[in-house]
Parts: structure tokens; sequence; C-alpha cells
């Protein structure tokens, strides 16, 4: 269920942890702080309505402390959005990151103050309430706002703390897409025209 998959920390609204769940479990991921265990890790999500979902984790103290455990996941095959379908294969693989890029790789996600920014944008923050009353909706804002493209989402899992931010289609200087970034690129995960499809 919903409740298994996620922290209860996310605090998502049922949609939207149902379609991120979805997500992961289509890439056979499993929940972050299983595997993290009492160490650190940041998962990546990267979820397009027109390409297969990709994401990227950074797993830190495995049995080699300061080193690092890099995995990544991707659908490789036939993918049909509209019938939310993954017909292909998923590909897993898994990198070694030293003690040096380990180091780099957390002082970014600290620059870019992961654990301080907003949870939300404009796009994916959840209503301020939403509840039924006989048979009626109530929601404020009213209405739901959308802007096409791409979810990026972060997650984060430290010392029994967990977080997650969202964005839809940020911004180039926004912090999500600066980490999300950096990790498809240590993941070998290029832009759409270099090799593969960011």
């Amino acid at each position: 269920t919903f409740a298994n998959d996620f922290h209860p920390a996310a605090c998502l609204t049922n949609s939207d942890g149902a379609y991120i769940c979805d997500s992961l479990k289509s890439l056979e991921e499993r929940p972050l702080f299983e595997r993290a265990g009492k160490g650190e890790a940041y998962r990546f999500i990267w979820i397009h309505s027109f390409c297969p979902p990709v994401s990227v984790t950074l797993y830190c103290n495995q049995g080699n402390p300061g080193s690092a455990v890099l995995t990544k996941s991707q659908i490789d095959k036939d993918y049909d959005p509209q019938k939310r379908l993954r017909t292909g294969g998923v590909t897993h693989g898994e990198i070694v990151v030293d003690a040096s890029e380990t180091a780099g790789l957390l002082k970014n996600v600290d620059a870019e103050k992961f654990w301080q920014i907003d949870r939300f944008d404009n796009y994916t923050r959840p209503p301020l309430y939403d509840f039924e009353v006989f048979g009626r909706r109530i929601s404020y804002p009213d209405g739901e706002c959308y802007k096409d493209g791409v979810l990026w989402i972060m997650e984060g899992y430290k010392n029994g703390q967990y977080r997650i931010v969202q964005r839809q289609s940020p911004d180039e200087d926004d912090a999500i897409t600066k980490l999300g970034r950096m990790m498809l690129n240590q993941a070998k995960i290029y832009r759409r025209g270099e090799r593969e499809i960011y």
C-alpha cells in the first residue's frame, strides 16, 4: 500500500503519492530508507508525461565510510503513457563513488539547502484544505494548477530524518534542477541530443 512505500514524513497527497509510487514500482525501486539504514541517502526521480521514468540514488557509508554507491534504474524498451504500461525491461546499474566524489556530491546537496528549501512549488503544492461534505468536494485553492513538462523529485534520508521535494518543470537555477542534473550526470544519464534523455 501507499503507506508502506513512503516514509510518513513525505506528507504527500494520496494522488501524488500514488503517482510517484507507481513510477518507482515500474522501476523496481524500494523505499529509500530500506537500504539507507542508519546512513545517508538521496534519490532523484525524473517523471516525464511522455517518456519512461528514471531514478538515481546515492547511498552513503555502505560498508566503506566516506564512499558511496550510486544506483540507477531506467526502463529501456516500449513505454505507453496513455495506457500506463511499461512493456520493456528495467535496466539497473551500480557505480561505486569514491570518498572525494562523495564529499563533493554531499557538499552540493548542502549548498543547495536541500533540507531547508520549500518542499513544493506552485504546481506541486497540495491544497491548504481538501475534504468532502455531503458528496461535494471542498478545496482551497479552488481547482488544480498544471504545467506541462517533467516532474523533478528529490528524496533525502539522513540521521533518521526523511524529506521529499517536488518541482514541476523547474527553472535552470532551481535547487532541484541543479541537484537532479548532478545525480543524472554522476550516473552518466545525459541530456537529449548528447546521449540519453533529460
